[in-house]
């Protein structure tokens, strides 16, 4: 008995200081030592608990064990809300469940279907062992069929197959349609179930209409030479509609399994220009740079749709963009000179070729903009500075990833560049800013000097426009470059 008020003397201590460990002390201790401290207990928690809460007094509680609680504890992890349930049967962590064998057995089965499938399901993950056989026993009472699969798939979590083949022996069609379905074949020990559960997947694979979640339902089968041909030949399916919620699933699934199978699947649907994911770009790393073939001449065609236009430009070479940067910078170049007189349909048109251009893999770009190393003309020097600086997308600049003799070699051709446009009677500071952009895409000190000097001349330049805009003002035309009246 000394031992027992020792520890009691401890839990009295810690109700005011550590709750949470009182409460494990409770849970591991002996039915003497509940009896010492019960009443302080009971009164500690509930004034401390708001009723309808999952609060920390509620967890205490929960953490605790004792069916003393089960009044408070009971209405909420049986609460028709969904959230507020799961809430409450996580807030503690594990506990155990019969300290509720009272109340589940008044009123268990005056529950909804749903929340008595919650329920079950938590005392696998959140209970020990006798969480996962009371569950068990439970769901064996238990004739929904959602029930008992949200068990098994719970139990089949904690590694308690043998409990899971135990609830298959009697269970219903429905129950094994969707327990096979969804891939559970390989986590049944017993070999005549597990049969059954790959002759239901191979159903479910068969009878469905939609090709994405066929798809998906491939990615749940044993690995074998036919699964892999199998999701090629899904893959290539004009019908697989890329809008389905699971297509993203299973291409990440993909890319990570099998990303040859994944890389050549994409190629194929870029040449017959069939609808690919979202943001496909995560996947073309398997494919290689595509150079004279179908795929660069829908990215050089004149009347590709957009999203075959920008899904061939994703994985064509150096040499195809090479020729898509001079188509483009011609058509810029033409709807400048034109001005207001240029036509919307040529400006959309110019916008898709540029589109085009940033959606280039960062070495196929870069070696294609080595090409213009002894540019000298300025208005062309800016645009394609205007490429670098916006390749990739709109977002805030990022380096570019390439390796470190191309990284170098376009640092010193910005250099050049930058040299070609301080001395050019042409360049103008809206010229220096598209180079300084497209700097900002190489973080590099080799870059230093030119910056500076560009930023030296750039703001002379700016001094010289300010004060003549002034002059002009008592007299003589006003310099092109007002902008400058609006600066301090």
């Amino acid at each position: 008995m000394e031992g027992v008020a020792a520890v009691a003397k401890v839990v009295r201590a810690c109700l005011g200081i550590d709750p949470t460990l009182a409460a494990a002390i409770i849970k591991r201790g002996p039915d003497p030592l509940w009896a010492a401290i019960r009443d302080e207990v009971i009164a500690f928690a509930r004034a401390w608990h708001s009723p309808g809460e999952a609060d920390r007094a509620f967890a205490f509680m929960m953490a605790t064990g004792r069916s003393e609680f089960s009044d408070l504890i009971w209405p909420l992890i049986t609460d028709v809300d969904h959230q507020r349930q799961l809430e409450a049967l996580r807030v503690a962590g594990r506990f155990r469940p019969e300290a509720m064998k009272d109340l589940l057995e008044l009123h268990y089965f005056g529950l909804p279907e749903a929340t008595r499938a919650t329920l079950l399901s938590e005392f696998v993950y959140a209970g020990g062992m006798d969480g996962v056989e009371g569950a068990v026993n439970w769901t064996l009472r238990d004739s929904s069929s959602e029930v008992r699969i949200d068990v098994v798939k719970a139990l089949i979590f904690r590694g308690a197959e043998r409990y899971a083949s135990k609830l298959l022996i009697d269970a219903n069609d429905k129950v094994w349609a969707v327990l096979g379905r969804e891939g559970y074949a390989d986590d049944i020990p017993d070999g005549a179930q597990a049969d059954r559960l790959r002759a239901e997947q191979h159903a479910a694979i068969e009878g469905e209409s939609s090709w994405a979640r066929k798809l998906a339902l491939l990615l749940d089968t044993p690995s074998s030479e036919s699964r892999l041909k199998d999701i090629r030949n899904v893959l290539l399916r004009p019908e697989l509609n890329m809008k389905e919620d699971s297509i993203g699933w299973s291409f990440s699934r993909l890319h990570e399994e099998a990303p040859d199978l994944l890389a050549s699947a994409l190629r194929e649907r870029i040449a017959q220009k069939l609808g690919l994911p979202w943001d496909p770009v995560r996947y073309r790393g398997g494919i290689e740079d595509q150079e004279d073939n179908e795929i660069s001449a829908i990215a050089l065609g004149d009347d590709p749709t957009k999203e075959e236009a920008l899904s061939a430009a994703m994985v064509v070479g150096p040499m195809t963009v090479r020729v898509m940067i001079d188509r483009w910078l011609r058509r810029r170049l033409e709807l400048q000179a034109l001005g207001r007189a240029a036509p919307k349909g040529k400006w959309d048109r110019e916008r898709l070729e540029q589109d085009q251009i940033r959606a280039t893999r960062p070495a196929a770009f870069a070696n294609a903009v080595l090409e213009f190393v002894d540019e000298q003309a300025t208005a062309r020097i800016a645009l394609l500075s205007e490429l670098i600086g916006r390749h990739g997308g709109d977002a805030t600049p990022f380096p570019f990833t390439l390796n470190r003799q191309t990284y170098d070699k376009l640092v010193a051709l910005l250099i050049k560049w930058g040299q070609r446009l301080l001395v050019a009677a042409m360049a103008t500071r809206q010229d220096f800013d598209k180079l300084a952009r497209a700097m900002r895409r190489f973080p590099d000190v080799a870059l230093l000097p030119i910056v500076t000097e560009l930023l030296d001349e750039d703001l002379r330049r700016w001094d010289e426009a300010r004060r003549a805009y002034f002059a002009a003002k008592r007299a003589g035309p006003r310099p092109v470059d007002v902008g400058t009246s609006y600066t301090w």
